[in-house]
């Protein structure tokens, strides 16, 4: 998982410590342990990846597909990548100028799921990481089952302003949206 996550954020890959198991089911019982950098040229040899070197990431994916079996982590992996992405756009103060949007556009983030139960999972988990995570507090607008609102700090000074002028603010704002369906 660490892995995946430094090759899909463009982070340097560790050539020293030999953490990653290579084996061949049913016959190699033991395998072989491999750095990041020698797992990340394995997979460019046996022409598994995109990757073209191991020693940059820098055309790494904006797309993610990991055939994982099950219980192989996938909505774990996929509930940090969402925090993260939730993350990056709060600390654009102001998403929507960033990306040239109307300034109350609701951004959303979205993930697909096989059934309602596995999108309830991954919901859970998602909330799990931003819930428990003290900084994403103050930015926590309203949840449910399947979505989980979040302020922007544009929008929570938008709500101060309005506050001031008005006795209250106007409406809640809450432009970015992550759903799980």
């Amino acid at each position: 998982q660490r892995f995946i996550l430094k090759v899909f954020y463009n982070l340097p890959l560790d050539n020293e410590k030999k953490c990653i198991q290579l084996r061949s089911f049913p016959h190699d019982e033991n395998g072989e342990y491999l750095t990041e950098w020698e797992y990340a040229q394995f997979l460019i040899n046996q022409k598994r990846t995109n990757l073209l070197s191991p020693e940059t990431t820098e055309n790494s994916p904006s797309e993610l597909l990991l055939a994982c079996g099950r219980r192989g982590g996938k909505t774990f992996i996929t509930s940090i990548i969402t925090a993260y992405e939730a993350y990056k756009l709060i600390i654009k103060d102001n998403p929507q100028a960033y990306y040239n949007m109307a300034e109350d556009e609701i951004i959303k983030i979205v993930n697909i799921a096989s059934s309602g139960d596995q999108a309830l999972e991954l919901a859970t988990q998602i909330q799990n990481r931003i819930f428990n995570t003290e900084w994403f507090l103050p930015y926590i607008s309203s949840f449910n089952t399947n979505e989980l609102n979040l302020k922007t700090k544009h929008d929570i000074k938008k709500m101060k302003e309005e506050e001031k002028r008005y006795g209250k603010p106007l409406k809640v704002r809450a432009t970015i949206r992550i759903e799980s369906l």
